[in-house]
């Protein structure tokens, strides 16, 4: 069986702005109906990279395939792409039908094909009998919807988001990243993403593209970049980690008085040991094993709740997770407990 070829190939793509250098040598394969989420700070070169995949910024360096055709100077029009802004941008003037039959009617398709085409998004986005709507006539959400279905009307091959939730509230963010993940899966169009937000970005893609400095830091599936991320910045950014200064003796790492047998020898420039907080357990009471630490404060937040701690062996400050029923009263401020962790899911720096 011939694989798949890539949608979109970028490579040793470069974008300078006179003398400053916002992207370097990014490099990446996006494949044909995956949901690709570029990640990163403000000013990591995320969006940046949106807009020369669109064609709305022009490349400085480096070469940019669609469907394996160079289309590195091409202009914006002849790529074909969907775009789905942070404003909705509908025209307000005209109704949900007409929004949604706008590109249609552009690319001069035939009465009866638009109309049949306007009803079936109509229905996919969720918004049967709003046809006749205006969008002021319509919440947040809605015009989120109308945008959306006008964006996949005339069938792209790739939609580009960026930062398409990012005005909504909490809950309807959380109905819409939802109700993404059904339409990309029904339709199949190879969307890709922009976020800053992590536990987005790991709710909704197939593989995430972690950007900062202008450099792709890491290209991986959601767990792979959370459980295993490739460096520093990339730990840290994905959610909370304790990063603790640790020795290394071959495969034996000591952080403080607890020991841990790695799988593997580290390279000798490690120097920290780092584990996500809901893989720390506390340790029975009268245990001589596992990490000493001092209960600051304990936080509530339902189902579970966060301790936050400090090692006794350095002063590192350190957070563990755990389920609020599983505490007892030995687990309050200016309590000492002790902290363990499996070897496997140590994180060597």
């Amino acid at each position: 069986m011939t694989a798949a070829k890539p949608a979109i190939e970028a490579i040793n793509i470069g974008k300078d702005y006179g003398t400053f250098t916002a992207l370097t040598d990014v490099s990446m394969q996006i494949m044909p109906g995956e949901f690709l989420t570029l990640l990163g700070p403000s000013g990591s070169g995320k969006t940046t990279f949106l807009m020369m995949l669109a064609g709305f910024e022009a490349v400085t360096r480096g070469v940019l395939k669609i469907g394996g055709a160079d289309k590195t100077h091409a202009d914006a029009e002849t790529r074909g792409f969907g775009m789905m802004f942070q404003g909705y941008a509908l025209f307000p003037h005209m109704t949900v039908e007409q929004n949604i039959a706008f590109p249609l009617k552009v690319q001069k398709r035939p009465n009866s094909e638009i109309r049949t085409r306007v009803a079936d998004m109509i229905d996919l986005v969720g918004l049967s009998g709003h046809g006749h709507k205006r969008p002021s006539g319509l919440s947040g959400g809605q015009q989120q919807r109308v945008a959306l279905a006008r964006a996949l009307a005339y069938e792209p091959p790739v939609l580009l988001l960026d930062e398409p939730f990012s005005a909504l509230d909490k809950n309807l963010r959380g109905q819409m990243q939802d109700e993404l993940r059904r339409i990309h899966a029904q339709m199949g169009t190879t969307f890709v993403f922009v976020t800053h937000d992590q536990s987005e970005a790991l709710a909704l893609s197939s593989r995430v593209a972690i950007f900062e400095q202008g450099k792709l830091q890491q290209l991986a599936d959601p767990t792979t970049v959370y459980e295993r991320p490739s460096n520093r910045f990339v730990a840290e950014f994905l959610g909370d980690i304790n990063v603790l200064p640790a020795t290394f003796e071959g495969a034996t790492s000591k952080v403080g008085e607890f020991s841990l047998t790695l799988p593997q020898a580290p390279t000798a420039s490690a120097r920290h040991i780092a584990v996500r907080p809901e893989k720390l357990a506390i340790q029975p009471d009268g245990s001589q094993i596992g990490l000493p630490c001092v209960i600051n404060d304990r936080i509530y937040m339902g189902a579970q709740s966060r301790l936050q701690l400090t090692s006794v062996a350095d002063g590192s400050p350190m957070v563990i997770d755990v389920k609020t029923s599983d505490l007892n009263h030995t687990a309050e401020p200016g309590q000492q407990i002790r902290v363990g962790w499996a070897a496997e899911d140590s994180l060597i720096f």
